[in-house]
C-alpha cells in the first residue's frame, strides 16, 4: 500500500502560495475561463461599431442585483463547505485519538509481564486488538474512498489472515428464505466488513476478561469496551459526512447566479473600458471559478485530490503509534504493517547519496536550471528586504522550492523502509536495489613515494630531539 505526498507549504512564504502549482486549482478552472472569452469579445467587437445600447442601463438594472446576492451565498457556502472540510479532518484526529486511547488503556488495564505462562497470552491478545483496530481503520478508509478491493493487500501484510478473508469475500452471510422471501444467497456486505473488525476486537477483549486473565476490576473492562465501540461509532459520522451534498437547488442557484454576473459584467462595463473589458472579464472568471472550486474541493473532503484529508497518512500514524505503546507493555519491538509507506527513509541521506549511485531523475537539463535559479535566486535573498521579496518571487515563479523536495524524494527512492524489506522478503514485487558501480583499482604508488612516506612517519615516531639547523 502505497501513500501519494502531499504538498506541502509555508503560509509565510506569500509568493510561493501565489505561484504554486501543485494541488492549486488554476489550472483546472483556466479553460472554463477561458470558453467566455469569445463572448465578451464579441460584446467588445459589437461596441468598438457602435452596435452596443446604453450600458448604465443594463448594469443599474441586471448586474447589481445579482452581485450583491452572489456575494451573500459565495460566502455562505464558501464557510459552509470549509466547516464541513474541518469536520472530516477532526473525524481522522477522533480516530487517532480512540484508537491510540483503546491501546493505552488496555496496555495499562492488564496485568504486567513477569515471565510467567500467561505472558505470551497477555502478549498475544493486545496484538491481537492492535491488528483488528487498524484492520478497521483500513476498512473505513476503503468505504469513504469506495475502493473496491478484495482485501489481498491486507492479507499480504498481515492485516487479514487468508480464513477471514474467505468469510468475507466468499461465504455466503445471509439467506432470503422466510416466507417472502425468493431464496436469494448473498456473501457479507462489503459496506459492513468494518463491523467484522471491530467486533472481533470485542470478543478478544471480552474473552481476556472471561477467563480471569485481567480486568479483575469491571471498570477497567468497560473502559477498555468503550474505547474500541467509539472506533466503531466513528464510521457512521464518516459515512454521513461523505453521503450528504449540499442540496442541489442550492449549489444550481450559486452557478447560475455566478454564470449571470459574468455574463453580464462585459456588458455592463464595456462601454467604459473598451478594449480592457477583456482582461477585466478573464480575471472575473477566474476569481468566480476558482472559488467555486475551492467550495466544490473542500465539500468532497475525502479522495485522493492534493487538498483531500489527508486519510492514508493518518492511518499509517496509527498503526505506528499503537505498535510503540505496545512496545511499552512488551519491552519488545513491535512489527507494524507499514502500511502506505512513504519512498524515502528517515535518514537525511538516501540509499543513492550514500552509495554515490547516480540517479537518472535528477539527470536532465530542467534540473541543472532550477539548480542554477535557485542559487541565484539564493544570493538575491541576502541583499536585504527588497531582495528577500524578489528572490522568493524568482524561486516561486521557477518552482525550485518544490523541486527541492522532489529531488530529495527522488535521491531516496532505492532505499527501503523495515517494513518494505520484509515485504521483499515474502514476495518480491520490486527490482532489486542496482548494485554498486565497481571501480577500477588504485594504481601502486611508485618506490620514491613509498621511501618518502617511510622516512617521514619515521622521523614523526621518533621520539629523541632533533638537532636544531
Amino acid at each position: 500500500m502505497k501513500n501519494q505526498p502531499k504538498p506541502t507549504y509555508d503560509p509565510k512564504d506569500y509568493w510561493h502560495v501565489v505561484f504554486a502549482r501543485y494541488g492549486s486549482g488554476i489550472p483546472s478552472i483556466l479553460p472554463r475561463a477561458l470558453m467566455l472569452m469569445p463572448y465578451t469579445v464579441g460584446i467588445a467587437l459589437l461596441d468598438h461599431y457602435n452596435l452596443m445600447g446604453d450600458g448604465d442601463i443594463v448594469f443599474d438594472a441586471i448586474q447589481a442585483p445579482f452581485t450583491v446576492l452572489l456575494g451573500m451565498l459565495i460566502a455562505i457556502r464558501i464557510g459552509d463547505a470549509f466547516r464541513k472540510w474541518n469536520e472530516a479532518d477532526d473525524l481522522m484526529q477522533q480516530m487517532h485519538k480512540s484508537t491510540r486511547t483503546a491501546i493505552g488503556k488496555m496496555v495499562a488495564y492488564l496485568p504486567p509481564l513477569t515471565g510467567g505462562p500467561e505472558d505470551e497470552q497477555l502478549t498475544a491478545a493486545v496484538l491481537e486488538v492492535r491488528r483488528l483496530l487498524v484492520l478497521g481503520c483500513i476498512l473505513v478508509k476503503n468505504k469513504i474512498y469506495q475502493d473496491k478491493s478484495d482485501l489481498q493487500e491486507c492479507v499480504e501484510c498481515g492485516l487479514l489472515k487468508e480464513a477471514e478473508r474467505k468469510l468475507l469475500m466468499k461465504s455466503v452471510a445471509t439467506i432470503a428464505d422466510g416466507l417472502t422471501g425468493d431464496g436469494k444467497k448473498d456473501r457479507f456486505p462489503s459496506q459492513n466488513r468494518l463491523a467484522f473488525a471491530f467486533q472481533e476486537a470485542h470478543k478478544v477483549n471480552s474473552r481476556l476478561q472471561r477467563t480471569g486473565l485481567a480486568y479483575n476490576i469491571p471498570h477497567t473492562f468497560i473502559a477498555v469496551e468503550n474505547s474500541i465501540t467509539q472506533c466503531s461509532d466513528l464510521y457512521e459520522q464518516f459515512e454521513h459526512l461523505q453521503n450528504t451534498p449540499i442540496p442541489l437547488p442550492y449549489a444550481q442557484l450559486v452557478r447560475l447566479i455566478a454564470l449571470i454576473f459574468l455574463l453580464s459584467l462585459p456588458v455592463a462595463m464595456v462601454a467604459k473600458l473598451s478594449w480592457l473589458v477583456l482582461p477585466l472579464s478573464l480575471t472575473a472568471n477566474l476569481v468566480y471559478f476558482l472559488t467555486d472550486v475551492c467550495a466544490a474541493e473542500m465539500e468532497a473532503p475525502f479522495g485522493r485530490d492534493p487538498n483531500d484529508v489527508q486519510v492514508e497518512k493518518m492511518v499509517r500514524r496509527i498503526d505506528k503509534h499503537t505498535a510503540s505503546q505496545v512496545f511499552l507493555y512488551t519491552g519488545k519491538p513491535v512489527t507494524n504493517f507499514n502500511l502506505f509507506p512513504d519512498s524515502r527513509t528517515s535518514a537525511k541521506t538516501g540509499y543513492a547519496e550514500q552509495k554515490n549511485i547516480p540517479v537518472s531523475v535528477t539527470a536532465n537539463v530542467s534540473d541543472k536550471v532550477s539548480r542554477r535559479v535557485s542559487s541565484a535566486a539564493d544570493k538575491i535573498e541576502k541583499t536585504g528586504a527588497l531582495g528577500s521579496e524578489v528572490g522568493s518571487v524568482i524561486k516561486s515563479i521557477a518552482g525550485t522550492q518544490h523541486d527541492d523536495v522532489m529531488r530529495e524524494r527522488a535521491m531516496r527512492l532505492y532505499a527501503p523502509s523495515a517494513g518494505d524489506l520484509l515485504i521483499l522478503e515474502q514476495k518480491v514485487r520490486h527490482p532489486p536495489v542496482p548494485p554498486l558501480p565497481s571501480h577500477p583499482p588504485l594504481p601502486p604508488p611508485s618506490p620514491a613515494l613509498t621511501l618518502t612516506l617511510t622516512i617521514a612517519l619515521a622521523l614523526a615516531l621518533d621520539p629523541s630531539p632533533q638537532p636544531e639547523p
